[in-house]
This record gives C-alpha cells, structure tokens and sequence, in this order.
C-alpha cells in the first residue's frame, strides 16, 4: 500500500544500550549474571571505552554466578 503525507522521524539521538554502562560514575560497578569477561556486556564495557578514547575505563572479574564489571576512571 502506498501512503502519502507520512512525515519522516528525526534522527535517531544516541545509541540505545541494555547495559547501564554510561550512567556508570567511578567506582560504581554492575554484575550480569550468566556471562563471562567474553560475553557481550564486557565487550560492550570496552568498546565504550575505546570510543571515548580512553577517558571512561573499565575493569572486570568473573564471579559464581557471572560478570561483574566496574567503572575505574
């Protein structure tokens, strides 16, 4: 069906996330139950950090029950 008249949306205002990583202050850390250091949360905790150039880092540790990753700087 063609439609006119549908407006387009605007552009899409910073990327959409399930983890908590960028309201994440300094010492404040988050455990995902299930994963490991090389599941997707870690790996999303690093490209965060990549992307910022360094300023936001990140450590983690794998635990008994998953991942708990901590914001360092």
């Amino acid at each position: 069906m063609i439609e006119k008249s549908v407006p387009i949306p605007g552009p899409a205002r910073g990327k959409r996330t399930k983890y908590p990583f960028a309201k994440m202050e300094p010492g404040d850390s988050v455990l995902i139950e299930g994963e490991d250091t090389r599941g997707p949360a870690y790996q999303s905790a690093k490209a965060m950090q990549y992307n910022s150039g360094g300023a936001v880092r990140f450590t983690a540790r794998t635990t008994g029950t998953g991942v708990r990753i901590w914001r360092v700087e």
